[in-house]
């Protein structure tokens, strides 16, 4: 009896023993894995921070400012991306080493984008005149029109930004005062071909059609319009209202020119006798203006008084027409006058409505002042018939 139990006794010690023996063991497996995890983590972390702000920097435009230090941070980045494929689909496998690899490598791509975003900050500042003009030829797409220029002056912008990504910041600064000049000239000529090509292309034709020798005069005045727009591009192509106002009186005197030199080619093609003829048609029109503005018959006098007898006429109704203006804002203020002392008027009303003989009396008041502040229209004179000319008598 006593061996069995001495056995049994000798079988549990020893998976006592066994127990303990094994349990450090798993606990360091457990730490090992916690730590390897943890590695994982934060090897995950700064590959997926450096992708978002490479990211970033692309749209930023650090290539354009400092292409070689963001060749730089794209090569470390590539080199931690490949340390960390490493261990992407095996966590456990991650230990201190790795880490330390893929740390080191996104440490280095970052320090080359911060020098990269400093030297943006520091171009920006030295560049910002040309870097606004560049700007605005973008907008007026400059390199449509003016494709060679524009790659000259982008080769000169590259070789500036060169400069201040080398620290040559006076070099750069000189640079630009010429690269300057240059945009500023394409700018001139963009913003004269947007405004002035139709009507540059209108004159050619004019030209052709041999309207200076119909109309010199006429001609000459809208060929000086012309230059005088141009004039007004140059000294300031970002000045519109000048400019649009400038447009505007080429495009009138070339209309003006056109129609000039279309009604002498008229007049060359009449015959002696139809003269008179086209002379009287053109008196029957200025007597239509005159019918029009409720003046006498006008065409006994040369045709200098006649338009000088328009000119009174629409005078006078023009100052009649200010002098009405004025007495209507008058009549208006003394109707907002009025309405400020609505208040007491209310309260008398108030008692009218309870006491028939002052209701009577507010309204006979009412009807005073509504009268006081009315004012007849003085009757608009009706065209008086046009007297028969001493021809027609």
């Amino acid at each position: 009896m006593k061996p069995r139990i001495t056995l049994t006794a000798l079988f549990v010690s020893s998976l006592i023993l066994g127990g303990c023996q094994s349990t450090p063991k798993i606990v360091a497996e457990q730490q090992a894995d916690a730590q390897a995890t943890e590695f994982f983590i934060q090897a995950q972390s700064a590959v997926d921070g450096l992708s978002q702000r490479l990211i970033q920097a692309k749209t930023d435009n650090i290539a354009l400012y400092a292409p070689e230090l963001l060749d730089d941070a794209l090569d470390q980045q590539k080199d931690a991306q490949t340390e960390f494929d490493d261990i992407r689909y095996t966590p456990a496998d991650a230990d201190q080493d790795t880490v330390d690899d893929i740390l080191v490598a996104v440490l280095k791509a970052n320090q080359a984008l911060d020098s990269g975003y400093l030297i943006k900050q520091t171009a920006e500042k030295v560049l910002a005149d040309a870097m606004a003009m560049r700007e605005r030829l973008q907008q007026l797409d400059a390199a449509s029109y003016f494709g060679k220029q524009m790659r000259r002056a982008e080769q000169q912008y590259l070789d500036l930004l060169e400069e201040v990504a080398d620290g040559d910041i006076e070099d750069a600064q000189e640079g630009q005062a010429e690269l300057i000049k240059l945009l500023n000239a394409i700018e001139v000529k963009t913003v004269e071909r947007l405004t002035l090509t139709g009507m540059k292309k209108q004159l050619a034709s004019m030209q052709k059609n041999r309207v200076a020798r119909s109309a010199p005069l006429s001609f000459q005045r809208a060929v000086a319009s012309m230059e005088r727009a141009k004039s007004v591009i140059a000294s300031d192509p970002r000045n519109d209202k000048a400019i649009d106002a400038a447009a505007t009186q080429v495009q009138f005197d070339l209309d003006h020119a056109q129609h000039i030199a279309q009604a002498v080619k008229n007049l060359d093609a009449l015959d002696d006798d139809d003269f008179e003829s086209y002379i009287l048609a053109q008196e029957n029109r200025l007597n239509q203006v005159v019918q029009a503005l409720g003046s006498d018959d006008v065409r006994d006098r040369p045709f200098s008084q006649q338009t000088q007898a328009i000119v009174e006429v629409a005078t006078k109704l023009t100052h009649s027409a200010a002098q009405q203006q004025v007495e209507i804002e008058r009549l208006m203020l003394a109707l907002a006058s009025q309405k400020t002392d609505s208040p007491a008027q209310e309260a008398v009303v108030e008692t009218a409505n309870n006491d028939p003989v002052a209701e009577a009396q507010v309204d006979a008041e009412t009807e005073i002042e509504t009268d006081a502040v009315t004012v007849e229209p003085e009757p608009i004179a009706e065209p008086q018939p046009v007297a028969s000319s001493p021809a027609a008598r």
